[in-house]
């Protein structure tokens, strides 16, 4: 049964006729999508509506038309407990972990930094140079040099260091090391050759297993090795703050957070102090419309909004806000200080957040995914998250959730793509007669309503049923008045 009190209560936003500014690729007029104000939002529906293409900025709650749009966003989202880090990322978490230690000072991190990225402008610039020799090449133009080059670069092909072609393939340690182990069986069991080549085949696949399960794990002992308690150097901690302006923790760290905040929209994305000024930092990263909610099966710290407050030796130097929902943790927004870049923290605050997620696991098995918002392929503000392993995108069509190097080649021919083409659909059809409307402190079904009020927006609930799917027309209340 559903009740006024403790229901999602929220008002549809019809998606406007007049298209808004892209912030991705810049162009005006040019993005598309529907919204919903969130009066109310309980987290297990804001899961839903996440796994329908939600995502939420402040009270606001909205869904972008990925046909329609310039940049089409798809909701992606990791399995937390089976993602394997690269290389690159366990550098970063290595570099912190230096300075930690007491291995590593503040001035050589930064000039090795700002050395990377001198070097990535020569060498963008010596790349350049080259493009336009082998263009002048081709028109004709300097003809002898570049047969001079071309004859130098095939003597040195020709001395360069490599694999001998006339000698047999170098075979690896472990294949070598089962082949003798099949020998031995088949001289010291009764076992057939069948049975002996199924007995390796299935040592092979738990000895694979095995490797993964370690490469996995190799994100939870780096950070265990940089505990406060283990760090002789420095002290990093990172605390979990409820987003809640009624509370003297959170009102302790608030005007510190908001000059971090502004810092980091000037320095990153030019913006001006109005455009970040107190009120707009509020409304974007404070105000919520998740509620707060415990239960046995949450996680311990409840679900909601929280700041995730990162301090280096006592300082706080990055924030991160997530909604920790039953099923999953949704990363929000971060934002750091930008003296503090050459640590790399944006792809820090991220493994961090995928660690935190396989933390909650531990005692919340129902933490499975970790949410990292909207990708797109051709934009390189958000290319980033594609770099992670057991990564998934959203189809907008089926919503059934499709391995991101599946979705790659579609992406490569055109920008909006249905993802999923299998017989599954988790789509399906909704009827508008199905909402339910909270009107005069009264909750009743969409027919009702039109009879009480004399207003037939049929078109309206027809749209919300759509966008918000079956489960949650009968279960959240639509709010007009």
């Amino acid at each position: 049964m559903i009740s006024m009190r403790t229901s999602s209560v929220v008002g549809y936003v019809p998606q406007s006729s007049e298209p808004h500014h892209c912030g991705y690729c810049g162009k005006n007029g040019s993005r598309h999508a529907a919204g919903i104000w969130g009066h109310r939002l309980r987290v297990s529906d804001y899961q839903i509506l996440m796994d329908r293409g939600w995502r939420r900025c402040g009270k606001f709650i909205y869904k972008p038309d990925l046909q329609k749009s310039c940049c089409p966003l798809y909701t992606i989202r990791i399995e937390a407990l089976e993602c394997v880090i690269s290389k690159s990322h366990r550098k970063v978490i290595k570099k912190v972990m230096n300075y930690l230690q007491g291995n590593t000072t503040l001035e050589e991190l930064k000039r090795k930094h700002e050395e990377g990225n001198d070097t990535q402008q020569i060498d963008t610039k010596s790349h350049n140079d080259n493009v336009k020799k082998s263009i002048d090449g081709e028109k004709g133009k300097n003809q002898r040099d570049a047969s001079v080059l071309h004859q130098n670069n095939v003597e040195a092909k020709a001395t360069s260091r490599g694999p001998d072609p006339t000698k047999p393939k170098r075979r690896k340690a472990k294949d070598i090391r089962r082949e003798k182990k099949l020998e031995k069986l088949s001289r010291e069991s009764d076992m057939t050759t069948e049975q002996i080549k199924k007995h390796i085949e299935e040592a092979k696949e738990k000895e694979v297993k095995e490797n993964i399960q370690k490469r996995v794990q190799i994100l939870d002992e780096l950070f265990k090795q940089m505990a406060p308690t283990l760090t002789p150097g420095h002290k990093l901690e990172v605390k979990l703050v409820l987003a809640d302006r009624s509370l003297p923790q959170f009102q302790l760290t608030f005007k510190k957070s908001h000059e971090i905040y502004q810092k980091y929209q000037m320095a990153i994305h030019n913006d001006r102090p109005d455009e970040c000024d107190e009120g707009q930092f509020k409304r974007f990263l404070i105000d919520t419309a998740l509620m707060f909610e415990r239960s046995p099966e949450f996680p311990s710290t409840g679900c909601g909004t929280f700041h995730q407050q990162y301090y280096l030796d006592g300082e706080l130097i990055a924030v991160g806000v997530l909604d920790i929902l039953p099923q999953s943790l949704s990363s929000v927004y971060f934002f750091y200080d930008p003296d503090y870049a050459f640590f790399s923290l944006g792809v820090f605050s991220c493994l961090r957040e995928l660690s935190f997620a396989r933390q909650i696991n531990r005692d919340t098995p129902s933490m499975q995914y970790y949410y990292m918002g909207l990708y797109n392929y051709d934009c390189k503000k958000l290319t980033y998250k594609g770099q992670y392993d057991h990564s998934y995108l959203l189809c907008p069509e089926t919503y059934v959730w499709t391995p991101l190097p599946e979705c790659i080649p579609k992406f490569k021919v055109t920008k909006y793509s249905r993802l999923y083409h299998g017989s599954e659909n988790n789509n399906p059809e909704t009827d508008y007669n199905k909402v339910h409307i909270m009107f005069m402190n009264r909750i009743m079904t969409f027919p009702v309503y039109c009879k009480l009020s004399e207003s037939y927006e049929t078109e309206v609930a027809e749209n919300y049923a759509k966008h918000v799917g079956l489960t949650l027309c009968r279960r959240m209340l639509l709010h007009r008045s």
